[in-house]
């Protein structure tokens, strides 16, 4: 083989000076510089041939054909991750902005992807209101303390130099806005993905108004639809394979044991516990009931099973929000 000069273009394809080499490696070696919406092998051969030369490319064309499928679905994967993106923003931004901002505000932070541009969202409305006040000569009345419901919330509050608040300070709050992984047509919800429900319920619990927002993903006719994970509970540690074993024995279906991603060993949440996921059987409509069973058992501290507690979900999709409002339901 012989040696190849490689010439670099800033972000461009790799050019190279070639006349012998294998060219499966040159394929495999450029593939990930190929625009993304190269999606046919004709294309992807003159793209080819504009970077190594007019030679034959038979060889090269039989690894394009293999690898186009994968091409195709990594982008289509790359186009919906955006999508979703984009509806967590709108859902977000529309949350906060059909809330009245003034005088002394109690805030609910809550968890997840989508609070991260909730919080970004009522910066934003605060520095609003306080620059036109400014701006007519006036000071600014408003004062918004914000209640994190995890280590996440806390952190997005200071990173958006938010006023932070606690329960032990502000045991009442004004409104929360949270995310969740599944949201049904009965105002039943599953939280907890994040391993966050029990203080997530918590300052829920103590919200005159709990709002949830999320992208298209998360609104089902029933729980089960899309979110596959089980629910999540958090239990005391020494408890878990009792807790288990009684809630198979008593309700079907699964229990699993979290288990963490980059460490040895279970997830530990806030409060130092654990959590299984329950991945319960098809056909339960008595979700209430569901809650206060497993609540019962000795051992377990939170469900995170959300009943009648949301007063309005907003879910985004790719150019609008969808809301469903709940609070004439819930009285």
């Amino acid at each position: 083989m012989k040696k190849i000069k490689k010439v670099t273009d800033g972000n461009k394809f790799n050019r190279e000076k070639i006349t012998d080499i294998k060219f499966g490696t040159v394929i495999k070696s450029n593939l990930r510089c190929l625009p993304q919406n190269t999606r046919h092998t004709n294309i992807l051969e003159r793209c080819l041939r504009s970077l190594i030369g007019n030679i034959d490319l038979s060889i090269l064309v039989q690894d394009i054909t293999r690898t186009n499928s994968y091409l195709e679905e990594s982008l289509l994967s790359r186009m919906s991750s955006n999508d979703l993106q984009i509806s967590k923003k709108y859902a977000a931004e529309k949350a906060v902005r059909d809330r009245e901002f003034k005088g002394n505000m109690i805030v609910g932070i809550g968890s997840g992807s989508t609070v991260v541009y909730v919080t970004k969202c009522i910066a934003e409305t605060i520095t609003k209101i306080n620059k036109e006040a400014e701006n007519d000569g006036r000071k600014s009345d408003l004062n918004v303390i914000c209640i994190p419901s995890s280590f996440q919330a806390k952190q997005l509050i200071l990173e958006n130099n938010l006023n932070l608040g606690s329960l032990e300070l502000f045991p009442l709050v004004d409104w929360t806005i949270d995310g969740a992984d599944e949201v049904d047509q009965q105002n039943n919800i599953i939280k907890g993905g994040g391993g966050c429900h029990t203080q997530e319920k918590i300052l829920a619990s103590f919200s005159k108004e709990l709002y949830i927002v999320g992208d298209y993903t998360k609104y089902s006719p029933k729980l089960g639809t899309s979110w596959k994970k089980g629910i999540p509970i958090e239990v005391i540690p020494v408890s878990y394979v009792a807790v288990k074993k009684k809630i198979q024995c008593c309700l079907g279906g699964e229990v699993l044991l979290r288990m963490a991603v980059m460490k040895a060993g279970p997830v530990i949440t806030d409060n130092s516990n654990f959590i299984v996921d329950w991945r319960f059987p098809e056909g339960i409509d008595n979700w209430k009931d569901i809650e206060t069973t497993i609540k019962m058992i000795p051992g377990v501290v939170e469900v995170g099973l959300f009943i009648n507690m949301a007063v309005k979900v907003y879910i985004g999709t790719e150019n609008d929000v969808k809301l469903y409002d709940y609070s004439l339901s819930n009285k």
